[in-house]
């Protein structure tokens, strides 16, 4: 587990002063740094007042934050290819040049209004509330109603591959370079990643690839504590892009952790649509300023952990990291080589679309 003393935020460690004493048993005092890396993740929330869906609703109070969630997942997987790991919010005012070799704040700034354009509350935006819920009524969930980890995370392949395939080369982000930026996204179930699943779908070409995974660590209404270990250990590894959980039907984004506090991105912000089509809009209301922590004993056991992995190189060490990382009672994703044959699939019962681990 990641020592009380230090912060985790996406595979990036920080240093943290001891706790500020508060009803919640005390809130870590993170660096600056480590506030900056919160602010710069794409922060989806609540939007009001916006195009309504086929039923007249015009707002997802109640029932989208784990849809909101979805989108800071697939965000913040799309920042890094475009902008890197290592780019602030902060930069855009002082022109800092970061590793990914953007220079200058005004194409930084251009790259990461394009971005968050594509999740913005309209039914014709790629990645929007109206494009996550409508995939989920080819599930079978209606308008309004609650998405839980599996059906968020088998809408979003759907809206990658129909985005890719439909954008031309000067619409699609990175404009000439969507080529480069294609992501590949693949969702693995019952907390199994199979590799002869990601070697059949990269066999043509490698395309970045966006791996989620919807787990239940636990029967009861929160995680089995066997798993908090592991489940902060996540927090060091490169490849998280987040996870999506909570308490039951209040989801959260989970970006980080200080010992076994997880810190996170909390979409039940309610917000009037942003007017992203200007130049000059900065996006500041897709950005948290703010701290939010849970301790890890209090979530649900449900989760959506989504991994990007940008080379095979990355995605060969996040599979052995996840392979030996700990104990197999305290294993929340296991990797296998491939799946069983249908003659030894047994007839496991599920509940809520998951497996228990």
């Amino acid at each position: 587990m990641p020592r009380p003393r230090e912060a985790w935020i996406l595979g990036c460690k920080y240093d943290v002063e001891p706790s500020i004493d508060g009803e919640d048993g005390g809130l870590p005092a993170l660096s600056h740094d480590a506030l900056d890396d919160i602010q710069s993740r794409i922060w989806c929330t609540y939007r009001t007042a916006f195009p309504p869906f086929s039923t007249g609703a015009d707002t997802d109070i109640g029932w989208g934050c784990l849809l909101r969630c979805g989108q800071m997942l697939l965000a913040e997987a799309y920042s890094r290819l475009l902008l890197g790991r290592d780019w602030r919010i902060g930069r855009l005012k002082s022109g800092m040049m970061g590793k990914n070799g953007i220079h200058g704040n005004r194409e930084s700034e251009r790259i990461h209004l394009d971005l968050v354009r594509q999740f913005g509350d309209h039914p014709t935006r790629p990645f929007s509330i109206h494009r996550i819920a409508n995939g989920g009524v080819r599930l079978g969930k209606r308008i309004g109603e609650w998405f839980g980890p599996s059906t968020v995370a088998n809408v979003l392949p759907a809206l990658v591959r129909e985005y890719h395939d439909s954008a031309s080369r000067s619409e699609a982000l990175g404009g000439a370079g969507q080529r480069q930026l294609r992501l590949n996204v693949q969702v693995f179930m019952d907390g199994v990643i199979y590799r002869s699943q990601i070697d059949d779908a990269s066999k043509a070409e490698w395309h970045p690839l966006l791996l989620l995974a919807p787990v239940k660590l636990g029967a009861g209404a929160k995680i089995n504590p066997v798993y908090i270990e592991e489940l902060t250990r996540l927090f060091t590894l490169p490849q998280l892009v987040g996870i999506a959980g909570g308490k039951p039907r209040a989801s959260v984004c989970f970006v980080g952790c200080v010992g076994d506090r997880l810190l996170y991105l909390d979409p039940h912000v309610v917000q009037a649509p942003e007017d992203l089509s200007s130049p000059s809009s900065r996006a500041s209301s897709y950005h948290y300023d703010n701290q939010s922590s849970l301790r890890a004993t209090d979530i649900d056991p449900s989760l959506l952990l989504a991994f990007l992995c940008t080379t095979p190189d990355e995605l060969d060490a996040l599979l052995v990291a996840l392979d030996s990382g700990a104990q197999p009672a305290q294993q929340i994703l296991q990797v296998q080589n491939c799946p069983p044959s249908v003659d030894h699939v047994g007839d496991a019962e599920e509940e809520d679309d998951f497996l228990l681990i």
